[in-house]
């Protein structure tokens, strides 16, 4: 048997989001080239040795653990399955990632990259349209498949509340939160621009428009081909705006500085930011927060009261 063989059976059993098919598609193609594609009843935990490898020679180790990941769990269904008798992943493992602190915008960040849009329009058409996406990220610390699966029925006008759907949601469920009054009147301009636009064109019907993507940027912009804002032109807007900027910005970024700023101060309510930010656990949402140095002064200030404060410049 083939990789590509099991690979089919498995994601044909299994009921997974398109992004997880092309996930476990891309790890099975890279795993057909490096190992030359071989029969996986004679593969051998030295050619998996040698895959992990040539991986890491090329790629980051949490690249390999992705794979590895992915992997495993086809192995694991195969083995139940009886498709395959023997799982050489047993004996290969994962390997180490450097922990590193997770980048968050500077104060004026999305500041800077908004007005570089709009006074630059020309190069981000249409501007008012990106500005809007980016301050609505900011305001609801939305990820990329949010953005483009959210539909205007899921906006409750008479109570500015949002509904971040299961058809969006990472962890497969439906939450709500609250919306600013600045965030609705941004969402009210897109809103009047959307029935501006879609009514000029020749499929428009008035009762489809709940049902209707609320950032559907081919409708302002043609040279966008299809019907629906895809997360692909997400990814390329913050690309371009990093190398115009200066500043690192992405959809992952902005999630975590949101995350950042709602827990900033004393006592934040984390119970909430987790219900804002839609995590499962409490201890996804304390992977998001990063205390800053002012925050960790506060507390620095409260080991100053020294009982042995003596004064020690006269000593020997």
């Amino acid at each position: 048997m083939k990789i590509s063989e099991l690979l089919g059976k498995y994601l044909n059993e299994r009921h997974l989001r398109p992004a997880s098919v092309r996930s476990y598609r891309g790890m099975g193609k890279v795993f057909a080239d490096d190992l030359n594609d071989p029969d996986l009843e004679a593969l051998t935990v030295d050619d998996l040795l040698h895959w992990r490898q040539r991986i890491l020679a090329r790629a980051t180790p949490a690249t390999w653990n992705h794979y590895h990941r992915h992997a495993k769990a086809i192995w694991r269904w195969a083995l139940k399955t009886g498709l395959l008798e023997q799982d050489p992943f047993l004996r290969v493992t994962s390997v180490p990632v450097a922990k590193v602190g997770k980048k968050i915008l500077h104060q004026d960040a999305l500041a800077t990259v908004c007005d570089l849009m709009a006074h630059n329009p020309g190069r981000y058409q249409p501007a008012w349209f990106w500005i809007i996406l980016l301050r609505f990220m900011y305001a609801t610390g939305a990820r990329r498949r949010q953005v483009v699966a959210l539909r205007w029925r899921d906006i409750d006008w008479d109570n500015a509340v949002l509904t971040f759907t299961v058809e969006g949601s990472k962890t497969r469920r439906e939450w709500k939160i609250p919306l600013t009054s600045a965030t609705m009147g941004d969402l009210s301009v897109l809103r009047e621009r959307t029935l501006e636009y879609a009514r000029s064109s020749s499929g428009y019907k008035n009762d489809a428009m709940l049902d209707q993507q609320v950032f559907r940027l081919p409708l302002f912009n043609p040279r966008f081909r299809g019907q629906q804002m895809i997360e692909v032109h997400l990814t390329k807007l913050m690309a371009r705006l990093s190398k115009e900027s200066g500043i690192t910005i992405s959809p992952h970024r902005i999630r975590h500085t949101t995350a950042t700023r709602l827990a900033s101060g004393s006592n934040p309510d984390l119970k909430s930011i987790q219900q804002y930010l839609g995590h499962s656990t409490l201890l996804q949402t304390l992977e998001y927060v990063h205390p800053d140095i002012d925050q960790m002064r506060l507390l620095h200030e409260k080991l100053d009261n020294r009982p042995w404060d003596v004064p020690t410049c006269d000593l020997d």
